[in-house]
């Protein structure tokens, strides 16, 4: 996951606008922490759809379903 959140260049600003060295830093430090863990557009790109879901659902279920029938009869006929 890309983080394009420079903490370096924030401080910088913080600092122009008035903040304290400490200030600028501990701000800039608690938003880039904050950003670290969000989703980029990539990811959410990437991520699966509720119809890939269901896709998935279904080649599983054609695969089981199959599978526990040839059980069941196999058990049965003992």
């Amino acid at each position: 996951m890309s983080n394009d959140f420079d903490a370096l260049a924030a401080a910088k600003r913080m600092r122009q606008a008035g903040f304290s060295d400490r200030q600028a830093e501990a701000v800039a430090a608690g938003l880039a922490e904050s950003r670290s863990g969000m989703a980029t557009k990539e990811d959410i790109r990437n991520m699966a759809t509720k119809e890939d879901v269901a896709h998935c659902w279904q080649v599983m279920l054609g695969i089981i379903v199959p599978f526990l029938v040839l059980i069941l009869g196999v058990l049965l006929t003992k």
